[in-house]
């Protein structure tokens, strides 16, 4: 059975609320992480087959949390696509996401359409 839960990692209430609910109409299934911990220990137990990262987040911040999945990875085998959602996607950024172990990025705010286009491209 192919996986439809996603994580979304955002300390945001609102944010939460609102990429949950898009998931939730496109067809997913989704789990909330509001710091970088939270998501890594999520993001390693093998029950999410994306990740959606807000890079501020409090305890851990996304680029910290991405290497660290990045690093349980290389340790234990898989590959979990994780997305960027930011406010700052300039292209040096958008580069440094990518360099941390991203796989792509988002801005926000993002349409619906958007997000769908970027999971359908991973394959989700």
């Amino acid at each position: 059975m192919a996986c439809h839960t996603i994580l979304i990692v955002e300390d945001d209430l609102i944010n939460q609320k609102l990429v949950q609910t898009i998931l939730h109409n496109l067809g997913y299934a989704t789990r909330i992480a509001d710091n970088g911990l939270q998501a890594y220990e999520i993001a390693s137990s093998g029950e999410v087959c994306a990740v959606l990262m807000d890079i501020e987040l409090p305890l851990l911040d996304g680029i910290k949390t991405v290497q660290r999945i990045r690093e349980y990875e290389r340790k234990n085998g898989g590959h979990i696509p994780i997305i960027a959602m930011t406010n700052y996607s300039d292209k040096e950024r958008r580069q440094e996401y990518l360099r941390s172990g991203m796989d792509g990025c988002l801005s926000k705010p993002f349409k619906p359409f958007e997000l769908a286009e970027i999971l359908k491209n991973y394959g989700i």
